[in-house]
């Protein structure tokens, strides 16, 4: 016997009413959830922004406060504080409250550096002979000879000099001191001569100045028909002041013009591109007192040059030949006062003539080369300065003298 079974009824009305609203219940929560979790995701993002604005301002604070821009400071400091304004973190919580902690003890440690624990060592009038500070290297550690040494070396006080007393240099005679000041150069001698009064008036004599003066007014400086006694009156018979005021060329060094110009490069490789090119070259004088020059044009550094420029130098670029100063006018040094300000600026003319310059060791030279210069003072010291006013060479067959461009030529200044 079959059993048969019976379909279930359809559903009411009320049934399918109900279920609707339960699944729209359902996607209500649903949608909520997600809401929920979508604004948790976004609070944290705009809690870190926020936080990260926090300690950007502050930093900022910090920063203005070290560079003395105090009212900029207290602005940032104000704003980094505000914390119930948007851009800024909560103050209950607790990572904010951390990160704040950390910022002030950080601000703290650079704004005001822990004190070392070592106090100073205090200045004292007498030599200190014992530390007042521990060594890492104490005498304990130290090997038992050197202990033993360290102990029982005997330690000599240093007692301060009195002031009053004598030096020993005091004691030397005037004769010893007089030659020992013979040996002496310029500046030595100036030197020499700030130690103490005595010295002073034994640096200011007659003796050695007059010594120099001899040595340096003569021809070619000074003409035959001037002589030296006409130029120490001038200056009240002081030949330390005829010394330091009248004009002269110095003996004891290198005149050096650095100069400079630019030419179009060049360079092996043809992928590499080089389109100036900076040359440096040097132009020395050295003048001596029987009128000889000596002339040299390189591209050498003055360091590996001047001690070798002698009369016996051949190299290349080198010249020789004579050179004078402008003539004196008598007339002129009748007119002049007794004792200018100044004497070197008086002079209207301070030329420097160089004439036959050639090359050294050429049995027969077709040119020779002539120049004149300025002499002038300059900021580091006296008669060190030439400005070149014309450069030329001469042809010696024919007399014809062409003038070369000083387009390049910086003044000469003088070095030892």
């Amino acid at each position: 016997m079959e059993r048969t079974t019976t379909p279930p009824p359809p559903p009411t009305e009320d049934e399918l009413e109900r279920f609707r609203q339960e699944w729209q219940k359902e996607l209500q929560q649903q949608r909520e959830q997600r809401q929920r979790h979508g604004d948790a995701a976004t609070q944290r993002q705009a809690d870190a922004h926020k936080t990260t604005q926090a300690v950007e301002q502050y930093a900022n604070a910090v920063e203005l406060e070290q560079m003395g821009r105090l009212n900029e400071a207290l602005q940032a400091y104000r704003g980094a504080y505000r914390l119930d304004e948007p851009g800024v973190g909560d103050r209950n919580d607790p990572l904010t409250r951390i990160l704040f902690s950390w910022l002030e003890t950080a601000r703290e440690e650079i704004l005001h550096p822990p004190i070392p624990t070592d106090p100073p060592v205090a200045p004292s009038s007498s030599t200190q002979v014992v530390p007042t500070y521990k060594s890492p290297y104490s005498a304990d550690r130290l090997p038992q000879t050197i202990h033993d040494l360290y102990h029982h070396l005997p330690l000599l006080p240093l007692e301060e000099k009195d002031p009053d007393s004598e030096i020993l240099l005091s004691k030397l005679p005037e004769e010893i001191l007089e030659n020992v000041v013979e040996f002496m150069d310029v500046a030595t001698l100036e030197r020499f001569g700030s130690v103490c009064k005595r010295l002073r008036v034994l640096t200011r004599g007659v003796g050695k100045w007059r010594t120099l003066c001899r040595q340096i007014y003569r021809p070619p400086i000074l003409p035959p028909e001037i002589s030296l006694s006409t130029l120490v009156k001038r200056h009240g018979l002081d030949y330390r002041t005829t010394f330091l005021e009248e004009r002269r060329v110095r003996y004891d060094g290198v005149y050096i013009s650095v100069c400079h110009y630019i030419r179009p490069g060049q360079s092996e490789l043809a992928w590499v591109n080089v389109s100036y090119q900076l040359v440096t070259y040097h132009r020395f004088l050295r003048f001596y007192p029987d009128g000889t020059v000596i002339a040299l044009l390189t591209t050498d550094h003055p360091v590996d040059v001047v001690h070798n420029i002698k009369p016996s130098l051949r190299a290349k670029g080198t010249l020789m030949g004579r050179w004078s100063l402008s003539d004196w006018d008598p007339e002129m040094e009748k007119d002049r006062p007794p004792f200018p300000p100044h004497a070197h600026a008086a002079h209207p003319i301070n030329l420097i003539s160089i004439t036959d310059l050639i090359e050294p060791g050429v049995a027969h030279p077709k040119y020779s080369f002539e120049m004149n210069l300025d002499l002038r003072s300059a900021q580091r010291g006296r008669w060190n300065k030439l400005v070149m006013r014309d450069y030329q060479s001469v042809r010696l067959g024919t007399g014809e003298a062409l003038g070369l461009s000083l387009k390049h030529q910086k003044p000469f200044f003088f070095s030892k």
